[in-house]
């Protein structure tokens, strides 16, 4: 499986000799919810990750990563949002100017229409803001990573079939993001999201993406929205599905979180994105996964015969693939 850390931090050193910066933070997203599913930065404390994720999920702010996603250009300086009045953003006085930080640059990593990853540079106060020149060549590279998180997802993984099994698990995370509550079944996934084991114990903070998805459960609980899932291809290459419900007898302030294996047909949406598929594409491929024949798909879509041995041609050369058995592995069992 690709080193997405590796290739991020590459990208990070030959950016930074273009546009120089003092910090910088990588993100790589689940494109539907466009939450982080893993970070890459240069050694920030748990509590700064902590609320710069409370800040883009749960507080009014300018240049938020879902806004840029859908500019034509997906970059944009802290001075250009807010007219050089830097003092309007919450996120510059409460988080950026406190730890020394005066110049802030975003971009959406994005690749066809779809936000797979953002970056975050930042500058020490007294230096300049970045330049316009600067901003066009962030924005130069933006759909280039984008597709090296995309393309890093589509890659199955390589471990002969091995897969690390185990019941779903259970975590409560707390208001500041900490561990309060670790059943045995979910140790093994943390750890898989964490790297050391001590960080799967009560009291210590939750990793990245069970972070972020318990901020979203509170976002979505305050809004009365539907809360949301997360899906998460661990450095191992298993892919979790991670859910999330904000505990109401605890004012919304406990989250209690499910992690569990990924099932083929969590990751089909995500995989068809990273294969680009269209929507109809997708929706063939599902009735194929399912085992439907040609006949079959043509009458629950309303299509013909041709129409759909031509949606699975164009499906064949995307995938790499040249059968239906081959589209089944590369889908589905190839990473479940």
């Amino acid at each position: 499986m690709p080193d997405v850390g590796a290739t991020l931090r590459e990208v990070g050193r030959l950016v930074r000799r273009a546009v120089p910066f003092d910090d910088c933070v990588w993100l790589a997203y689940d494109p539907e919810t466009v939450l982080p599913t893993a970070a890459y930065d240069d050694g920030h404390s748990w509590e700064l990750r902590l609320a710069y994720c409370v800040n883009e999920q749960l507080e009014d702010d300018v240049n938020k990563f879902r806004t840029l996603a859908r500019m034509a250009v997906p970059v944009a300086t802290l001075d250009q949002a807010t007219g050089g009045a830097r003092q309007r953003s919450r996120r510059y006085t409460e988080l950026l100017r406190p730890h020394g930080f005066a110049r802030e640059l975003r971009a959406a990593l994005v690749a066809d229409g779809v936000c797979w990853g953002s970056l975050t540079l930042l500058r020490a106060r007294g230096a300049d803001d970045f330049s316009p020149a600067e901003v066009a060549t962030v924005a130069s590279v933006t759909d280039i990573v984008a597709d090296r998180l995309r393309q890093a997802l589509r890659h199955p993984d390589s471990r002969d079939g091995h897969r690390t099994a185990g019941p779903p698990g259970i975590v409560v995370v707390g208001p500041g993001g900490e561990l309060e509550q670790v059943t045995p079944a979910a140790e093994p996934w943390l750890q898989l999201l964490s790297g050391p084991a001590d960080h799967a114990v009560p009291g210590n903070p939750a990793p990245v993406p069970v972070a972020a998805l318990a901020v979203r459960a509170r976002a979505a609980a305050r809004d009365g929205a539907e809360p949301t899932r997360l899906r998460v291809r661990t450095p191992t290459g298993d892919w979790l599905t991670v859910h999330a419900t904000v505990d109401a007898a605890a004012t919304g302030q406990r989250t209690m979180v499910i992690l569990e294996p990924s099932r083929p047909g969590e990751l089909l949406p995500l995989l068809a994105r990273a294969h680009r598929l269209t929507t109809r594409e997708e929706q063939i491929v599902r009735l194929v996964l399912l085992g439907n024949s040609t006949k079959e798909i043509t009458a629950q879509l309303h299509i013909s015969a041709n129409t759909v041995q031509d949606h699975l041609k164009s499906v064949f050369d995307k995938t790499g693939v040249r059968s239906r058995r081959e589209l089944a592995y590369q889908l589905a069992l190839a990473h479940w």
